[in-house]
């Protein structure tokens, strides 16, 4: 369990966070088949990573967020020769899981597509709700948007908006959820491979679309975007060819407020990273360091002297293909469902 930040000493511009939430945040890892949960509270990292086996981790896992401790999930297996995808919400601590039934609308063109999905609350409707986007490329340049209510239980489109996420390589885009919405990097359709990379956002309040303002940033040799959340706060991650550069978001949509978390290039580490796909996951030890992942390893930032050393775990010899937070709580969702259901009677 990680504990619960003090007043930072090295990242002065970062407010203490007192929500009673950060205390029981919790990093789980994901290495395709097996899952472990990281424990960041000892000065040792050796053996600190435990196996974590519900039901649905005997088969591949990808992540796709959290909130409010429950995470959301798909599975990949083979039945019949065929390749199948489930969807899950799943209480790691109360080890409840749940299936989402996935949509049934196909793409409505040829075109290249690639989907993501993000998981949210809504306040004003007081319901957990999922995000899939369907971002078009090629033919056609837009993308469409559906909403899950765990309340109804069913999908529904609402209005199609004119960006496409931002893919890079292999990596999962997960939405990161920030100040009740989810933020993804994205292209405006107008000139989608001329424009520079945008932040979007999704509202679950108003259920609307909007750009975040960015950190001014070399746009000319970019390679790619990450969006994290770090604490409460937005984190955007620039990569370039030999290095990586991270800025934090101190007051949610207030351009002014990005301030510099680190700049770390290939050449000045000891470890080998891949910058390309390095990526902030969370702040460790009262934010005097930051847990990296680059879609191979676990790293570790120390904000004071600026250096990175690998994160080893002896007991956990696989390659780390996803890292992510969640909120260790006792939602109770078989019950939370239950509770909809009759309130709809």
């Amino acid at each position: 369990m990680i504990a619960q930040p003090t007043e930072p000493k090295l990242l002065p511009h970062i407010k203490k966070v007192s929500t009673e939430l950060n205390k029981n945040l919790q990093v789980m890892c994901n290495s395709y088949k097996s899952l472990y949960l990281l424990d960041n509270e000892a000065s040792d990292h050796k053996d600190l990573l435990s196996r974590h086996t519900p039901e649905i981790t005997s088969r591949r896992i990808q992540f796709w967020g959290s909130c409010n401790g429950l995470l959301l999930v798909t599975t990949r297996h083979h039945k019949d020769d065929a390749d199948l995808l489930d969807m899950y919400l799943w209480n790691p601590c109360t080890r409840e899981v749940v299936k989402i039934p996935f949509t049934e609308t196909s793409p409505k063109h040829k075109a290249d597509h690639k989907i993501a999905f993000g998981l949210g609350y809504n306040e004003v409707a007081k319901d957990y709700e999922i995000l899939r986007v369907l971002s078009y490329s090629g033919e056609v340049y837009y993308s469409e948007v559906e909403v899950f209510s765990l309340r109804t239980k069913s999908w529904r489109r609402i209005k199609d908006i004119p960006y496409i996420l931002r893919f890079i390589s292999y990596m999962v885009k997960q939405g990161e959820l920030v100040n009740g919405a989810l933020h993804w990097p994205a292209y405006h359709c107008s000139k989608p491979w001329n424009n520079p990379v945008l932040v979007i956002a999704y509202d679950f309040k108003d259920e609307k679309f909007r750009e975040v303002p960015l950190p001014e940033y070399d746009n000319t040799d970019l390679i790619g975007i990450h969006v994290a959340a770090l604490d409460e706060y937005l984190c955007v991650s620039f990569q370039y060819k030999n290095c990586a550069e991270a800025w934090i978001m101190t007051e949610y949509v207030w351009k002014d407020s990005w301030k510099k978390l680190y700049n770390i290039t290939e050449a000045s580490t000891v470890c080998h990273i891949d910058s390309e796909h390095l990526k902030p996951i969370c702040f460790m030890k009262e934010r005097s360091e930051i847990l990296l992942c680059d879609h191979m390893s676990l790293y570790v930032y120390d904000t004071k002297d600026q250096s990175v050393r690998g994160l080893v775990v002896e007991s956990h010899p696989e390659r780390v293909y996803q890292a992510t937070t969640y909120t260790e709580s006792i939602v109770p969702l078989h019950r939370l469902i239950e509770e909809k259901t009759t309130t709809e009677k």
